[in-house]
């Protein structure tokens, strides 16, 4: 068994037909208020290691369909710059802030109930001696605005903790274990811990005997993780599920190979019935790289080379 080492991306979101197919739900500038987190793949940028880095974003609307956005990018750092949305989605922004231009395109989509968030863009900047093209991936921690004061009847759920299972592929040959390794992110706590917990989740996950098509093998994959989950609601088995939504990147190793992405779409379950042990329950698909992802959202045309379902049980905090 081999050790992936292509870049890799995971997303979980609410459970529904893992396509992107059909207009994406409306949305405004209100509707994507709030902290998203995610990755971004750098083209020519030599200060970016390996061309991948962490995004984070902090989106608020203003008026007639229109936002501002703290942008945390590398090299250029924070810049905070305007932006549009249109009823279908289609996102743009473009700016100037110390010396630097930035412009993005792309689509923001709802998936499931509305509650999942994701937006992939295509974006340039120029200045202070540097140029870069590439793509973000990113993803709306559950709550909007909201996302780090939980509502008054109850916490958002502390996924934190070691998950085991397994996965199966409805399409190709591979299949086999399904782990993740989860913590809280948490508002306010200083060096000592606490503080007060939000949707938002980090950590890592990995597939093992991944199978992949355009180079004829398995490989063991493992990636960072952001992920983002919402309070509990009654679902139609009678469950407390809560939507929760995951996106990752396995970082390559030597030669830079193009990336592998994958979306997994799922429920976090409290309790298994009788066993109160709480689960999460994923479909998935698997994508040659992060602009596959972008033509998805951008088109609703599938591009993924795997799909399939993956399970997972809390094994230890």
């Amino acid at each position: 068994m081999k050790r992936f080492t292509l870049a890799a991306v995971a997303v979980i979101g609410a459970v529904c037909s893992i396509a992107f197919a059909g207009p994406a739900q409306a949305m405004g500038a209100a509707d994507i208020a709030g902290h998203w987190m995610g990755f971004g793949q750098s083209s020519n940028l030599p200060a970016v290691q390996d061309s991948f880095f962490d995004v984070f974003a902090d989106i608020t609307p203003t008026k007639n369909r229109r936002f501002s956005i703290d942008l945390l990018l590398p090299a250029v750092q924070r810049v905070t710059i305007d932006g549009t949305i249109s009823e279908s989605g289609n996102v743009n922004i473009e700016g100037k802030g110390g010396g630097i231009h930035f412009n993005a395109h792309g689509k923001a989509i709802a998936m499931g109930d509305g509650s999942v968030r994701l937006a992939a863009l295509q974006y340039h900047f120029d200045g202070g001696g540097l140029m870069d093209d590439g793509f973000i991936l990113l993803l709306q921690a559950q709550g909007g605005s909201n996302w780090s004061k939980p509502p008054p009847q109850g916490d958002f759920p502390d996924v934190s903790g070691n998950w085991a299972g397994d996965y199966s592929s409805s399409t190709g040959p591979g299949g086999g274990a399904f782990d993740m390794d989860l913590r809280q992110i948490r508002m306010g706590g200083g060096a000592n811990g606490g503080g007060t917990p939000t949707s938002a989740f980090s950590g890592g996950v990995h597939m093992g005997n991944v199978y992949v098509p355009a180079v004829q093998s398995f490989f063991d994959v493992f990636c960072d993780v952001f992920g983002t989950v919402g309070l509990p609601a009654v679902q139609g088995n009678g469950s407390m599920a809560s939507d929760c939504a995951l996106i990752g990147l396995l970082r390559p190793g030597q030669g830079g190979s193009p990336g592998i992405i994958a979306i997994l779409i799922g429920l976090l379950l409290p309790a298994v019935q009788g066993n109160g042990v709480p689960a999460v329950q994923v479909n998935y698909a698997l994508y040659g790289s992060f602009f596959d992802i972008f033509t998805e959202v951008w088109t609703g045309k599938m591009g993924s080379f795997d799909m399939g379902k993956a399970r997972a049980v809390l094994s230890g905090k």
